[in-house]
C-alpha cells in the first residue's frame, strides 16, 4: 500500500452532516492498488474533491480508502511523496464493474443515492442491464428536502450491503461517514458524477481515446462547459499551489 503521511484534522464533533465545518488543511493519503471492500468506506479524489475536501471534508475521511481520480495527483504524489500510486475511478472503465460484480457473487444488496429525483432509478436499470442478478435493494435522489429526509436516506442505505453515494464532495463522503457513525458496517464508495454519466451511455461515458491518453478532463469540458470551465481552468491551477504549499508546510513522509 502506498501512501503519504496526512496532517491531523480538528477533532469537532459533526454528527450533523448537513452544515459544512471548515477544518485545519490536511494532505490525505492516497491507496493503492484498488481493492474490493468487505467493510468500510472509500472514495476516489480528483484535484477538485481533494480541495473541497481539504478544508471542508468530514474528520472521518482519515479512516477512509481513498484512491487518486485524476493524473495530476497520480503525479504529484510519485512525485512529491515517492509513491508508486495508480489511477482508480468509480466507472465502468475503472472499478464499478469489480464492485458490483463482487457484490452479485456475494449476494449483499447495493443501495444507489446520488443525483436529482429520479437519476438514481435509471441508473439502476443500466447497471441491472449489466449486473443480472444483483440486487438493488433502494435508489433515491441525493438532495434532501430536510434533515428528516436526510436521516430516513441514512436509514434505507443502511439496510444494504453496499452503498454507492453520487452526490459530490463534500457531502458523498459525509453520507457514507454518517452511515458508519450509525452502526453500518457495509461497503461504501462515493462515485461522483457516475449514476448520471451512465444514462443514455449504458455505462461507457468516456471513450477509449480519454483514457488512453488521460484526457478524460477534456472530455468532460467539451460535455458540460458551462458547468466545468471554472473547475478546470480555476480550481486546478489553485489546487497545484495548494498542494504544493501543504506538502512544503506539512512535511509529509512515506511510510
Amino acid at each position: 500500500m502506498a501512501q503519504c503521511a496526512a496532517g491531523r484534522a480538528s477533532r469537532n464533533d459533526t454528527s450533523s452532516t448537513l452544515n459544512l465545518v471548515r477544518r485545519r488543511p490536511r494532505f490525505f493519503r492516497l491507496t493503492s492498488p484498488f481493492t474490493v471492500a468487505d467493510s468500510g468506506r472509500v472514495t476516489f479524489m480528483n484535484p477538485y474533491s481533494w480541495l473541497v475536501n481539504r478544508n471542508a471534508g468530514h474528520e472521518d475521511l482519515e479512516s477512509f480508502a481513498i484512491y487518486a481520480d485524476g493524473i495530476a495527483l497520480v503525479y504529484l504524489y510519485n512525485l512529491f511523496c515517492r509513491t508508486s500510486i495508480e489511477r482508480y475511478a468509480f466507472d465502468y472503465s475503472s472499478v464499478a464493474a469489480l464492485v458490483f460484480d463482487d457484490a452479485r457473487e456475494r449476494d449483499r444488496s447495493v443501495f444507489l443515492i446520488g443525483g436529482p429525483d429520479g437519476i438514481a432509478r435509471e441508473a439502476s436499470a443500466v447497471i441491472l442491464r449489466r449486473h443480472p442478478g444483483l440486487r438493488i435493494a433502494g435508489a433515491r435522489s441525493g438532495f434532501f428536502r430536510d434533515t428528516s429526509d436526510y436521516d430516513n436516506a441514512v436509514e434505507a442505505a443502511s439496510k444494504a450491503g453496499v452503498v454507492v453515494a453520487g452526490m459530490g464532495a463534500p457531502m458523498q463522503e459525509r453520507f457514507l461517514a454518517d452511515l458508519w457513525h450509525r452502526g453500518w458496517r457495509g461497503a461504501g464508495y462515493t462515485c461522483g458524477g457516475f449514476l448520471e454519466q451512465i444514462i443514455g451511455t449504458e455505462g461507457d461515458y468516456f471513450p477509449p481515446w480519454s483514457n488512453r491518453f488521460h484526457l478524460r478532463w477534456v472530455f468532460r469540458l467539451y460535455k458540460e462547459p458551462r458547468r466545468l470551465w471554472k473547475r478546470y481552468l480555476i480550481e486546478y491551477p489553485k489546487f497545484l499551489g495548494l498542494f504544493i504549499l501543504d506538502w512544503l508546510r506539512l512535511r509529509p513522509g512515506t511510510h
